[in-house]
């Protein structure tokens, strides 16, 4: 094939290890960077359910004990998404390549853990953030 995105002028196998390379060396810190975003979103969330939560209290003058359950969800996906920007221990013999792999895989494996944690947490959290938006809208 000449010519193109399939030439070997283009996209040969150094290409492709320079690209794979790029990715590799990106891929922790991009983790890192999308937990930091997700502390900031469980900010909002926190600022969201704050004023909710102040619009029932003016209203009404009781605010249920229900109201209270998001913060705990809240309080516990932004120690999570804090958590989940922390470095991942990792030993490994730096010799061995197959060693640093696995301890590399390993790392992106955990990482992503921790952030679909936080994610279930942010879903929880705006669910009960609904919940108690639906019950101070219906008083």
């Amino acid at each position: 094939m000449t010519g193109g995105l399939g030439s070997d002028a283009y996209a040969g196998d150094r290409f492709w290890l320079q690209r794979g390379t790029a990715l590799i060396s990106t891929s922790l810190p991009e983790l890192s960077a999308q937990a930091t975003r997700l502390a900031t979103a469980v900010a909002w969330f926190w600022s969201l359910y704050l004023a909710v939560v102040a619009a029932w209290s003016v209203t009404s003058h009781a605010v249920p004990i229900v109201a209270a359950i998001p913060v705990i969800t809240i309080m516990i996906a932004y120690l999570g998404a804090l958590y989940a920007q922390f470095p991942v221990a990792a030993e490994f013999d730096p010799r061995s390549p197959e060693q640093v792999k696995i301890a590399y895989r390993r790392m992106i494996v955990v990482k992503r853990g921790r952030l679909f944690t936080v994610y279930g947490l942010l879903l929880i959290s705006a669910i009960g953030i609904a919940v108690v938006l639906v019950l101070s809208v219906g008083r």
